[in-house]
């Protein structure tokens, strides 16, 4: 598990201060249904907004999976070293690429955590280290926790006032093969964490968005109070087709996998400040939506905000 801490100045309090935060999952850059023309479009549009985050949710490759993987090795094992130095060499290549797209956003990255799907070079380094360390964000083998620190200056440069978000981020464990299904999976894995805001997974290719069950907190104070939390449950999307009618399968349709739509997640998020008592309450909002792709309109679950 990997707790990373993060601040973050906003311009003002309410919406008018408000920034995105992006998360995306399962590129599949070197399948051959991988739509790069979309991803690197979203990657755009992080580069020219001077005020976002993005979160990567892993599988980079299609290349292997965990099984293959154990599989390769064995064989290997008893093989030249030049196959295995022309494996390394070759994902090194496919690894060095996505770096290159990627790297215009690299200071807006809160993160990644590791997928299923990847490889173990020779050093022992594996492939999304070799692309966490170039780019110099922080990688989790399993879980990964981020903590923003919401800070809001005055214009003579005083600190004024603050709040945190906490982000529970796992490639995926588990899934469903309904939509709902895919988000249970996740709202079971809320429980472990009592204050979290958000939780997010990839693995299944599911698109999702969805506030979770609300959540009372009694406030440690004179006058005791019950607030409202709610947390949100995201499936992080894909940028591989599921199917398609040429000669050439992608990874989901080999697998028989649920079709499901591409796209990826984004919120918008700000520092909220109780109206009737401004001192006493300011406290991170965030809404958030699925953005699919090539099917305007149409997400995988009617609920999103």
């Amino acid at each position: 598990m990997i707790v990373h801490r993060r601040k973050v100045v906003v311009k003002n309090y309410g919406e008018k201060g408000s920034f995105k935060l992006y998360l995306l999952g399962d590129i599949h850059y070197d399948d051959p249904l991988h739509d790069r023309k979309s991803f690197l479009k979203v990657i755009k549009k992080i580069e020219k907004d001077p005020t976002a985050l993005v979160l990567f949710t892993g599988d980079w490759l299609t290349f292997a999976n965990t099984s293959t993987q154990k599989k390769m090795r064995a064989t290997l094992n008893i093989s030249t070293s030049d196959a295995r130095d022309s494996i390394d060499r070759m994902v090194m290549t496919t690894i060095d690429k996505i770096y290159k797209d990627v790297q215009p956003i690299q200071d807006k990255i809160l993160g990644m955590t590791e997928g299923n799907h990847g490889w173990l070079f020779e050093t022992g380094e594996t492939a999304d280290q070799r692309l966490a360390t170039n780019l110099g964000v922080p990688l989790a083998e399993g879980i990964l926790i981020v903590n923003l620190v919401l800070h809001y200056f005055t214009k003579n440069n005083v600190k004024n006032r603050s709040c945190t978000m906490n982000i529970v981020a796992h490639h995926g464990a588990g899934g469903g093969t309904t939509a709902g299904g895919d988000i249970n999976a996740i709202e079971k894995r809320l429980a472990y964490f009592s204050n979290a805001d958000l939780i997010c997974m990839g693995h299944t290719h599911g698109l999702s968005c969805t506030p979770g069950s609300a959540r009372f907190h009694i406030t440690n104070s004179i006058n005791p109070k019950v607030k409202e939390s709610v947390p949100w449950i995201v499936r992080t999307g894909s940028f591989v087709d599921a199917f398609s009618d040429n000669a050439r399968a992608s990874y989901p349709e080999r697998r028989f996998m649920r079709p499901v739509v591409k796209g990826y997640v984004e919120f918008d998020v700000w520092m909220n400040v109780d109206k009737e008592n401004k001192k006493e309450s300011i406290e991170t909002k965030l809404v958030g939506k699925a953005v699919p792709i090539g099917l305007a309109a149409v997400s995988e679950n009617p609920s999103n905000h």
